[in-house]
């Protein structure tokens, strides 16, 4: 088992070195985590993190060339800070124990939006929670999860000057209608997956309703138009 190794992704600079810097210490979790499992269970294990490396390096790349010179200096010294260096011990051994592609994407993207936030930034108050709970959740719960965040939380940005009902609606819709790809990617929802969902505290339920209208309904100038739902209607 102490022979075990990662083959560290191809990564320059800052990035780079700290990419290899948790390669080196994710073997060392690793064999922390199933040393006294069997040999098919090691190499299941190495291969999973392995993957969850290269999934890292790239999206790690990615930030270090989106960051302005003067915050590239966020990759050294990261795993001298104790809590960003627990979060990361703690999603190289979540990736370790999974081959879902989902779940390393999220556990990823957990670690690069807590590279470039302070320490009292939710990213960072909720980060060791949320690798908790990416275990616990298969990939329709992910995807179910971005579409509740996508129709609740994200809007169209840079939207324009809305001249009549008509160029609202198709703004609308063509807003909606980016939502298929991930609606179908979910099947057979069950009303326990909303509970399990509830049960983690990924989404809670509330007593009451919500008309669509608001629901859908984008923030553009003017502000009282709302979406015509019959025209909702007819794509479904």
């Amino acid at each position: 088992m102490e022979e075990m190794n990662l083959i560290t992704p191809a990564v320059a600079g800052a990035a780079g070195a700290l990419v290899k810097e948790l390669a080196n210490k994710g073997v060392d979790w690793l064999i922390a985590l199933v040393a006294s499992h069997s040999p098919a269970v090691k190499e299941k294990a190495r291969q999973n993190l392995q993957n969850f490396v290269y999934r890292l390096a790239k999206r790690v790349e990615l930030l270090e060339a989106e960051l302005p010179p003067s915050q590239k200096d966020v990759f050294s010294g990261a795993l001298d800070q104790p809590d960003l260096s627990l979060l990361i011990q703690k999603c190289l051994v979540s990736a370790a124990a999974t081959d879902n592609d989902d779940r390393h994407s999220i556990l990823s993207e957990l670690i690069a939006q807590r590279l470039t936030a302070d320490a009292d930034d939710m990213i960072a108050l909720v980060g060791g929670a949320a690798c908790d709970v990416v275990g616990s959740l298969s990939s329709k719960h992910i995807r179910l999860l971005g579409l509740i965040a996508k129709l609740f939380v994200i809007r169209p940005a840079n939207l324009p000057q809305i001249a009549d009902q008509t160029q609202y609606d198709d703004i609308a819709i063509a807003w909606w209608s980016s939502m298929e790809q991930i609606c179908t990617t979910i099947e057979s929802l069950k009303p326990l997956d909303i509970d399990h969902l509830v049960g983690l505290s990924c989404v809670r339920i509330s007593i009451g309703s919500s008309q669509l209208s608001d629901v859908l309904t984008l923030e553009v100038t003017p502000t009282q138009l709302r979406p015509t739902l019959s025209r909702f209607e007819s794509l479904s």
